[in-house]
């Protein structure tokens, strides 16, 4: 439970009017050490977009697929996404769609309408518009979603 400590200061620091980012990352980078995929995610994210840290989409990417590999839903998200596009990896749609899957798994309420938008496309698995006409029924009932 260390790196919740260090990821629970990290945000307490965020959240000052004079922010010490080196401090921040310091935190976050110690408890990414201890496994924390909060920590790896928001390390990913800033390097990803290039906020606090010199933009590096690779290193971004890599962080936010530690974070994904230990099921955390934004990182799940964000690497369906960056595999999509092909963002700080070399685009692949199947493992955009397993991504994707993963993050609806783990009840991220937009995956669910990207895995209905790649079953009616085709996008990294066979095109079925019944099963993308369920899967988006079910977002637009459960989630108000469009």
């Amino acid at each position: 439970m260390r790196g919740s400590r260090l990821v629970s200061k990290a945000k307490q620091l965020l959240s000052e009017k004079q922010i010490d980012y080196c401090q921040v990352a310091g935190l976050l980078e110690r408890a990414r050490k201890l496994q924390h995929p909060e920590a790896m995610y928001a390390l990913g994210t800033w390097y990803f977009h290039g906020e606090y840290f010199k933009k590096d989409i690779k290193k971004g990417f890599v962080l936010m697929l530690e974070a994904a590999d230990l099921n955390f839903s934004d990182a799940c998200f964000d690497v369906a996404v960056a595999y999509e596009k092909g963002r700080g990896v070399k685009k692949n749609v199947n493992k955009a769609f397993e991504y994707y899957f993963r993050a609806l798994i783990l009840e991220d309420k937009q995956a669910i309408f990207e895995v209905g938008r790649c079953y009616f496309y085709g996008i990294g698995i066979p095109k079925n518009k019944k099963m993308a006409d369920v899967i988006i029924t079910i977002a637009r009932n459960q989630y108000g979603l469009e």
